[in-house]
């Protein structure tokens, strides 16, 4: 009678050490997936980017009609602008220029949205390689006003890429169609 007994409290003994064991896996495999979806919304923590640059200078265009603020280092011409009347949607002109750039096989994120103090923003970033293994960085920001689109272009070194995408964002954000 109390063989049975004892192997009665050790079937007891071995399933509660089960259920604790995996109510404490679960716990374990829980913290570990809130890690990674906090990191960026589960895109993964990646590359640490250097902050936004302070936007010193004022630059204005009455030709282009824009108001823009660039960091004190930086030249106009770092920045390329162009702004046309267009009646087609920005939806659409942003999706074809998205194929555009998928039939070359270098699109990186196909869209993000950027919300401006006064402009609102489709920015598109890829990659391109050349001979020789070098790769550039390219982003277009695209905005429609109206009866007007501005496209807003920067291309710079990969490795660099990262010292100046929250500065770019920054540009985005402050850029005005007068």
């Amino acid at each position: 009678m109390s063989h049975k007994r004892g192997s009665k409290f050790v079937g007891w003994g071995i399933i509660w050490t089960l259920v604790i064991l995996g109510v404490m896996v679960t716990l374990w495999d829980y913290r570990q997936w809130t890690r990674a979806e906090m990191a960026k919304y589960g895109q993964g923590w990646g590359d640490i980017d250097n902050p936004a640059m302070e936007l010193t200078n004022m630059y204005q265009d009455k030709e282009l009609g824009i108001r823009m603020r660039l960091p004190t280092e930086w030249n106009r011409e770092m920045v390329k602008i162009s702004v046309r009347p267009e009646v087609e949607s920005l939806m659409d002109l942003t999706d074809r220029r998205v194929d555009e750039l998928k039939t070359n096989g270098n699109i990186v994120s196909e869209r993000a949205y950027i919300a401006g103090k006064k402009v609102d923003w489709t920015v598109l970033t890829w990659s391109e390689e050349f001979p020789g293994g070098k790769a550039n960085k390219r982003q277009e920001a695209w905005s429609k006003t109206g009866d007007r689109v501005m496209v807003i272009s920067v291309e710079i070194e990969e490795e660099k890429w990262g010292e100046i995408r929250k500065t770019m964002e920054e540009i985005y954000k402050n850029i005005e169609m007068i």
